[in-house]
């Protein structure tokens, strides 16, 4: 007798664990639900620009800023949000944009090599 309860005292927390997670991620879902669905559609602009920049003491490295920054600005942007960035290149070279860290939903063409931008145009990300 001492055994089976003993098991479904076991049975019964197990279940409840799994319970728990089920919930847990239902509340997820519609936490990132809900997020979608205040999105925002955000529009930012980036330059692409050959600079010089100095590391240590008199060592300089010929690169490339973007808005006038090395490393890039970083873009703020909230889950679900609709983005478009136009990146205008003001170098001689062609360049493409590889967005890491942004889950290409559906746009895949717009990451990387796809798109390049030639030099001195502007081409839209989005």
């Amino acid at each position: 007798m001492h055994f089976q309860r003993t098991q479904w005292i076991k049975s019964t927390i197990f279940t409840f664990q799994k319970l728990l997670l089920f919930l847990f991620a239902l509340l997820l879902y519609f936490k990132g639900l809900r997020e979608t669905l205040h999105s925002e559609s955000r529009t930012f602009e980036l330059t692409i620009e050959d600079t010089i920049i100095t590391l240590v003491k008199d060592q300089k490295f010929h690169t490339f800023a973007f808005n006038g920054q090395v490393p890039g600005p970083l873009i703020h942007v909230k889950y679900g949000d609709d983005l478009t960035i136009k990146v205008t290149n003001l170098t001689t070279l062609p360049h493409t944009i590889h967005w890491h860290g942004i889950l290409q939903t559906g746009t895949w063409q717009m990451d990387g090599v796809p798109n390049i931008v030639n030099s001195i145009s502007s081409f839209c990300y989005f």
